[in-house]
């Protein structure tokens, strides 16, 4: 077997609407990857959504040759996410919320140890679409991170001495909205809406980043495949891209 212990980032998955490029992934994969691997969804997975766990969802990701981590976004059950039960799993420093085996969600301003990598993650998003939705079943309140929940962020990176290898969230700081509406050359859906709401989580995602040192930030989102450098910082945006190994 030739891989181990090596850790891959996606975009949005939404069920099983975007679950293509992952299918496709473990299937490429085949022989080379194993439950020592880590891929991470970066948010708007809702294989937990509606009034609970969505059974086929959770199997095509249990069944894969990865273990699979979480980071919520805003199209996700946020009331049964945040009262997942946390365990302990090999090569994770910290407790995970366990969903199902191989399957676990990553706590909100947590930094882990993944393999030789220390990760800050940070869940939670914004829905523009919120108006058209039912909340309980179709929005969380949730979604949008709380102050005790950006106290416990910063609290842990101030503990890591303000320096992680690597960012996962699923929103991306305001600033890098603002930047790609004026610089960037790919299509945003929407994003007028979004940099104009200045949301709490990725306005506070501007004070984490305000802080932190990393070499390389991944967001989803935006529903955009793009890569830059934004004041000395590197970021990557992910939708339809296959899944790619942090580096």
């Amino acid at each position: 077997m030739q891989g181990s212990k090596r850790i891959f980032v996606c975009g949005d998955t939404h069920g099983t609407h975007d679950i293509s490029k992952v299918l496709w992934f473990d299937a490429s994969k085949e022989g080379e990857l194993s439950k020592s691997d880590f891929l991470v969804v970066l948010g708007d997975w809702a294989g937990i959504w509606g009034d609970g766990f969505n059974d086929e969802i959770i199997e095509l990701y249990a069944e894969s040759q990865f273990t699979t981590l979480i980071i919520d976004g805003n199209h996700d059950n946020h009331d049964i996410i945040h009262d997942l039960p946390k365990v302990n799993i090999d090569h994770i420093d910290k407790p995970v919320g366990k969903i199902a085996d191989s399957v676990y969600h990553l706590t909100r301003g947590e930094v882990y140890q993944i393999h030789d990598k220390s990760i800050f993650v940070m869940g939670g998003g914004y829905s523009i679409d919120k108006e058209y939705r039912v909340e309980g079943d179709s929005w969380w309140a949730g979604e949008i991170p709380s102050e005790e929940e950006f106290a416990y962020a910063n609290s842990n990176i101030a503990e890591h001495g303000h320096i992680v290898d690597y960012v996962l969230t699923h929103s991306p700081p305001n600033d890098v909205i603002e930047y790609l509406k004026i610089y960037c050359d790919v299509a945003i859906p929407n994003i007028s809406l979004k940099i104009n709401i200045h949301d709490g989580c990725s306005v506070g995602l501007d004070e984490i980043n305000s802080l932190l040192s990393y070499k390389k930030w991944y967001f989803g989102h935006l529903h955009i495949d793009h890569k830059f450098s934004l004041l000395g910082n590197e970021f990557v945006a992910t939708y339809n891209d296959r899944p790619m190994e942090i580096i």
